[in-house]
């Protein structure tokens, strides 16, 4: 739970673990970060709340549970997308779902089943197949 969501966070932020580290004046080692994201040991107060400072996250949300994956997510072949910029994007994704799936319970209601058209998906070769 912690150290997914600081995985997250951090990747968002575009930090490795040695940044981080950093970020929070080397209040601990990255080492000691990985560990946190491992989920090996979890962070005394004080340092959670320089990791959620400098990650300019509330501390619940480094706390709060997520089960939320993404799979089968694909970049373009030809993109010239580093792969620290591929784990911001993704991060972000799953930060805004995550956010829009509270923000579904909160209001009590749900996401709407949504069937998959038979033959879907279509291949698009001309302009025309798209409209």
């Amino acid at each position: 739970m912690f150290g997914e969501r600081l995985k997250l966070a951090r990747k968002r932020a575009g930090l490795s673990l040695r940044g981080l580290a950093e970020a929070i004046d080397h209040a601990v080692t990255a080492q000691a970060i990985g560990r946190y994201e491992r989920g090996e040991m979890l962070p005394g107060s004080e340092v959670a709340i320089r990791l959620a400072r400098a990650l300019e996250v509330p501390l619940s949300y480094l706390f709060s549970p997520s089960d939320i994956r993404l799979e089968g997510l694909e970049f373009r072949k030809t993109a010239r997308t580093s792969a620290k910029d591929r784990a911001r994007v993704e991060a972000a994704v799953l930060d805004h779902l995550d956010r829009y799936l509270q923000i579904e319970e909160l209001l009590g209601v749900a996401s709407h089943e949504w069937d998959r058209p038979e033959g879907a998906p279509y291949r698009i070769k001309t302009l025309e197949d798209a409209e």
